[in-house]
């Protein structure tokens, strides 16, 4: 059975070629890809491509642009959920629609930009999403780094644990306070992305398997 994606229509074999990618994914642990080209509204394949663990390239245009031009994608996540990265989400505000695999939770959905006329708006609003996901990350290798250097100096040969051990612990409770912080801030992120994408995309769950 068909599925309608706003204007468009996803055929049965478009589904399983999805289907077929994650487990392409689930295997080799690589973000596959295509393009979702429309063919007088029908939903058509094109441009398959392979990427690496965390990012796949999915040509701009369909390669039968003239006849079938691109309204969306289709990729997927070998790592985390079917939710829209904050690029993920930059890219879907200048195209009709969205769509992606996740292993984690073995589903496929799609969304569905809700209208062209807010097109401009949702790529301000994601920007500013996508800008905020960069500081997240860079404060995440900044503790990371923290934490392997408290590991280091503790297990470093010759130091005397006695007096090292309450500078040692003031470090690691300090590190452990600003991992609290970061992961406040990392759920408060997670809400405002999740706001920005039910306000302007349509999410529609891919659920039948062929």
């Amino acid at each position: 059975m068909s599925i309608k994606l706003g204007p468009f229509i996803l055929p049965d074999h478009i589904v399983n070629k999805m289907r077929y990618q994650l487990h392409r994914t689930r295997v080799t642990m690589e973000e596959q890809g295509f393009n979702l080209c429309s063919d007088n509204g029908t939903l058509v394949d094109s441009d398959q491509s392979s990427g690496d663990l965390s990012n796949v390239y999915v040509n701009r245009k369909c390669s039968n642009e003239k006849q079938t031009p691109k309204v969306g994608d289709y990729h997927t996540h070998p790592m985390g959920t079917h939710d829209m990265s904050s690029e993920d989400m930059l890219g879907a505000c200048t195209q009709h629609l969205k769509c992606i695999g996740s292993t984690k939770d073995d589903t496929i959905r799609c969304f569905v930009r809700k209208s062209d006329k807010r097109a401009e708006q949702c790529t301000q609003d994601t920007k500013r999403i996508f800008d905020e996901s960069g500081i997240i990350e860079q404060n995440a290798k900044i503790l990371n780094r923290e934490l392997e250097k408290i590991k280091i100096e503790f297990n470093a040969p010759g130091i005397d644990t006695i007096k090292y051990n309450n500078k040692h612990n003031k470090k690691v409770r300090d590190h452990q306070s600003k991992a609290k912080l970061h992961n406040s801030n990392v759920d408060n992120f997670i809400k405002r992305r999740n706001e920005v994408s039910n306000k302007y995309f349509t999410e529609i769950a891919i659920k039948h398997w062929l």
